[in-house]
């Protein structure tokens, strides 16, 4: 009884996080800019590298997707093996450049 109970769990777990998945390559095809869908798998997963693991298996299964990426390293310099930590890590310091001016207001 027990191992079918852990093993339902399991298997929501899993319907649960493909489903997140699944939204958000829907939300990509949405989005005008990927740079919005690669701030949303920050915001779903709450780690760069989390967020890059999960990034780097939805572009080996999605044709689409993978073009949009190819398609905007190249606009921005950026290699495909570093383009989305590229990005985190621009996006990451213009965060603390604002979080910074907030306290340079408080003082």
């Amino acid at each position: 009884m027990i191992l079918q109970f852990r093993f339902l769990i399991l298997l929501l777990k899993y319907i649960y996080f493909s489903l997140q998945i699944l939204t958000a390559k829907q939300n990509l095809y949405i989005m005008t800019d990927i740079t919005q869908f690669f701030n949303s798998l920050l915001a779903q997963y709450g780690s760069i590298d989390i967020a890059e693991n999960e990034f780097k298996k939805m572009i080996a299964e999605d044709d689409f997707l993978n073009d949009e990426y190819e398609e905007w390293c190249h606009s921005v310099g950026s290699s495909e093996k570093n383009g989305f930590l590229d990005y985190c890590e621009d996006y990451m310091r213009s965060q603390n450049s604002v979080w910074e001016s907030l306290n340079d207001f408080d003082e």
